[in-house]
C-alpha cells in the first residue's frame, strides 16, 4: 500500500521537529556607526539625565527618530509603587502615540548610564575606557542593553499601529553598536490584537 504524500510528514511530527528562529542585525565598531545612528545614540545617553530611578538606580534614556526628522526623548520614571513605574521606551512610545500619532518613527535607540558608551575609538579604546569606568564586562553579565519584554511588546504594537517597522538601536558593553530593522526580531512570537475575541 503506497503511502498518502503527507503521513512521511505526519510521523515525523509525530516524533517532534526542532524548528528555530533567527534574527539579523548589523553590528559598528565603537565610533563608525552611522552619523544618524550615532546622533540617536547621543540623544538616549541625554535623556537619562532627566530618569528618575531611585530605587533601581539604574537609569535609562530613549530616543526616537521621526519621519520628519525631529527626535524625541524619554527617560524611565518609578514609583514607590513598583509597577507603577513605565520604562524609557515605553514613556516615549506612548507620548508620540498621544501627541505625535500622524507621524511615523523611524528608528529608536536605548541607552543606559551603567553601559559603557565610548564615543569614538578602536576596540580596544573601548574596553580600556570600560574598565576606567568600571563596567568591564565579565562573564553572567548582558552583553547588549536590550528592551525588556514588556517594552518589545509595545515596539511591535507601534510598529503595527503605523503600518512599518522601525530600526531599533542597541549598545555592547564594549562600545559596538547594533541595528535591528523590526522590533519583530526581538519578540519573534508575539502577542497581537489578531488572538482578541471578534478580531
Amino acid at each position: 500500500m503506497q503511502e498518502a504524500p503527507n503521513q512521511k510528514n505526519q510521523d515525523s511530527l509525530n516524533m517532534g521537529q526542532t524548528r528555530h528562529w533567527s534574527a539579523e542585525w548589523t553590528e559598528y565598531a565603537p565610533g563608525q556607526a552611522p552619523e544618524w545612528t550615532q546622533e540617536l545614540m547621543a540623544a538616549a545617553r541625554e535623556a537619562w539625565e532627566s530618569a528618575w530611578a531611585p530605587y533601581s538606580r539604574f537609569r535609562v534614556g530613549a530616543a526616537a527618530l521621526l519621519d520628519d526628522g525631529h527626535i524625541l526623548q524619554a527617560s524611565n520614571q518609578e514609583n514607590a509603587s513598583y509597577p507603577q513605574g513605565l520604562c524609557a521606551e515605553r514613556v516615549l512610545l506612548f507620548h508620540i502615540g498621544a501627541a505625535f500619532g500622524e507621524r511615523r518613527i523611524e528608528a529608536l535607540a536605548i541607552a543606559a548610564e551603567t553601559w559603557a558608551a565610548p564615543e569614538a575609538g578602536s576596540n580596544q579604546d573601548a574596553a580600556a575606557g570600560s574598565a576606567q569606568q568600571g563596567h568591564q564586562p565579565s562573564e553572567g553579565q548582558a552583553p547588549w542593553l536590550a528592551p525588556c519584554g514588556g517594552c518589545r511588546q509595545v515596539l511591535l504594537e507601534s510598529e503595527q499601529r503605523q503600518g512599518q517597522s522601525m530600526r531599533i538601536v542597541l549598545q555592547h558593553r564594549d562600545g559596538r553598536i547594533g541595528i535591528w530593522n523590526s522590533a519583530r526580531d526581538l519578540l519573534p512570537l508575539a502577542f497581537d490584537g489578531r488572538m482578541l475575541p471578534g478580531q
